[in-house]
């Protein structure tokens, strides 16, 4: 927990500050435990309205920072990690999409960037779209792939009680 503050936990003033602390990070981490059920989905931030081409870099900055975060929450300090088959596939296929959306800003940075049309730009923000769509089934399958993999490592932990005669 200490990554959250560059290495050192914040200081209290009384434990009133120390319980909404920690009401504050239990109730992000129910929410987040809602998205391991099939039927609630993790979706990234909405928005990516707009008409210029500074809309659209804003928009693929957001994503790639929403993928990047995922990626380093199930990671954690750690370089590598074992990863279900799905998970592995869907951690590749968001890697994929990650280096399409930082091409795209690196595109619209250049100076100048001129879209040929207003109907090239509304292009490339419906592929944007489409790429949230399919950055957000692979999100969840990662989340479900990984949940189903802890299932099975807790119960095949588990051990009967042994018959004693």
């Amino acid at each position: 927990m200490t990554g959250l503050w560059g290495g050192e936990l914040p200081r209290f003033d009384d434990m009133d500050g120390v319980n909404a602390l920690f009401q504050g990070l239990m109730s992000l981490w129910n929410d987040l435990t809602k998205h391991q059920s099939r039927t609630k989905p993790f979706r990234l931030v909405r928005g990516g309205i707009g008409a210029t081409a500074d809309d659209l870099a804003r928009l693929c900055r957001t994503r790639t920072e929403e993928i990047e975060g995922f990626v380093e929450g199930l990671f954690g300090d750690e370089e590598e990690t074992d990863l279900p088959e799905r998970a592995h596939e869907g951690m590749e296929h968001l890697g994929k999409i990650n280096a399409m959306l930082r091409g795209i800003v690196d595109l619209l940075e250049r100076e100048p960037y001129q879209a040929s049309s207003d109907a090239d730009l509304a292009a490339m923000f419906r592929n944007v779209h489409e790429l949230t769509r399919i950055a957000e089934k692979e999100l969840h399958a990662v989340v479900l792939s990984c949940k189903r993999a802890r299932a099975r490592a807790i119960s095949a932990a588990r051990t009967e009680r042994p018959t004693f005669h």
